[in-house]
């Protein structure tokens, strides 16, 4: 939580050494923004959206008030969700460290990089972790001893976890109910922040996004992280995002010219495949299909034309996948890392139809693609309304393809299944509301 000129930090202790390197790079990355900062830049940047909405459709006004009547509702439950945002195992970083180019937005939350007392066979901790276990379970001290060395050493996998937004509303809150189902799972969960239009485009913020990822790869070690056991997850326009950036960087290692003239990536280091796989979930693909559904929903013509300046072809994965048709179908899983598709059938903000299209799209130019539906699911279903409700499919899914693409066979370390009975995956909202929140939920 950044506050003032200060970063509020909520994390459980740490062991004196770790402790010591954690804390260097917190105070690398101290905010230098005063309260005066951000009411200028609120201020500013509401009054320019402001002047954009006005000129277009007046659905937006509509949905807001959708919006603000499905928080109502949903009021239990976003209670709790608030609650264990600002209360559980939670540190703040700042991820770019140019004073000139960094602003409030660039900064991201680690989720559960506090490290864990093993204990034997798998057992569940008093702060709630479930253990990592081996594929054959220790039996005996010395073998669990052993086992302890060797996770410590590889570190946790991470989840890096781009929220949605349509590109205007984002922010790292949304993806807490993610963190809490997979940090007591031995997963370290990292949700950066990223500009929003009106303060940036689209290729500004796959610029920010792109900038997170390095910082992860960079300093993930340092809360116990693994560089070499990442995982990219991203929700609605974090789906878009993401793609972007999986594709131009799969356009760089091939020194092909990247499709977009605006985001081409200059100052990171790390390659698509550094990933082990990425998680696209309710995103668009083909913006140029999308463009009207946008503008029923509220998201103005004129609005997307600057948000995507005046290109949609750019920065559309669906496009921008045919500039790698020319590569070889044996040479595409060393440049782009595994992907699974997911979506609901009862989205009405993006069609679930477009997903097919781009895991269809996917597998024929070679890589290792999966779609999966989840019927009846709405566009926010798998962040929101369905853990609410204590069905965390999405959650179990989005775990079993890190526990899979994670896997480590020299370690032979590897994540237990998912327990769906932990504390943290009950329902939080009267299930009877739940209805009455997906039928007032506006997106």
């Amino acid at each position: 939580l950044v506050r003032g000129s200060s970063i509020y930090h909520f994390a459980m202790p740490l062991d004196c050494g770790r402790s010591a390197r954690q804390g260097a790079i917190r105070a690398s990355r101290r905010s230098e923004f005063s309260p005066y900062y951000h009411a200028t830049v609120i201020g500013r940047e509401t009054l320019s959206l402001g002047g954009y909405l006005l000129k277009g459709t007046s659905i937006w006004l509509v949905k807001l008030i959708r919006l603000l009547s499905f928080v109502t509702v949903l009021f239990p439950a976003f209670l709790v969700f608030g609650w264990y945002y600002f209360t559980c195992n939670r540190t703040v970083f700042r991820y770019i460290e140019d004073d000139a180019k960094s602003t409030s937005r660039h900064y991201l939350d680690v989720y559960g990089a506090a490290v864990d007392d093993f204990e034997q066979n798998g057992s569940q901790h008093a702060d709630g972790n479930v253990e990592i276990s081996r594929s054959a379970s220790p039996t005996s001290s010395s073998g669990s001893n052993e086992f302890v060395q060797q996770q410590m050493h590889a570190g946790k996998p991470v989840v890096v976890f781009l929220t949605g937004g349509a590109w205007i509303i984002g922010y790292k809150m949304w993806g807490a109910l993610l963190a809490r189902a997979l940090v007591p799972h031995n997963v370290i969960v990292v949700i950066p922040d990223y500009r929003n239009f009106p303060q940036t485009r689209v290729d500004g913020m796959v610029e920010d996004i792109d900038a997170s990822i390095q910082w992860v790869f960079d300093n993930c070690r340092e809360f116990g992280g693994d560089p070499n056991r990442v995982v990219l997850v991203g929700q609605s326009a974090g789906a878009h995002l993401g793609s972007c950036i999986l594709i131009n960087k799969a356009l760089a290692s091939c020194e092909l010219k990247s499709v977009s003239s605006h985001a081409r990536l200059p100052t990171t280091t790390w390659k698509g495949t550094d990933l082990k796989g990425f998680v696209a979930t309710s995103g668009p693909y083909d913006l140029l299909k999308m463009q009207d559904i946008f503008h029923q929903h509220g998201l103005d013509r004129h609005i997307t034309q600057k948000l995507f300046r005046k290109n949609l072809v750019e920065f559309s994965p669906m496009h921008m996948l045919q500039h790698l048709r020319s590569i070889e179908k044996k040479k595409i899983p060393n440049i782009i890392p595994p992907v699974l598709v997911l979506h609901g059938t009862d989205d009405k903000t993006v069609p679930c139809v477009g997903a097919v299209e781009f895991g269809d799209a996917l597998k024929r130019i070679g890589v290792n693609a999966s779609v999966k539906l989840y019927d009846g699911w709405s566009h926010t279903d798998p962040i929101l309304e369905a853990p609410m409700d204590g069905n965390h499919k999405f959650h179990m899914d989005v775990y079993n393809a890190v526990k899979t693409w994670t896997f480590d066979d020299q370690l032979n370390v590897q994540l237990v299944d998912f327990d769906e009975r932990h504390p943290s995956c009950k329902r939080i909202c009267p299930s009877f509301l739940i209805p009455f929140g997906r039928w007032l939920n506006p997106f």
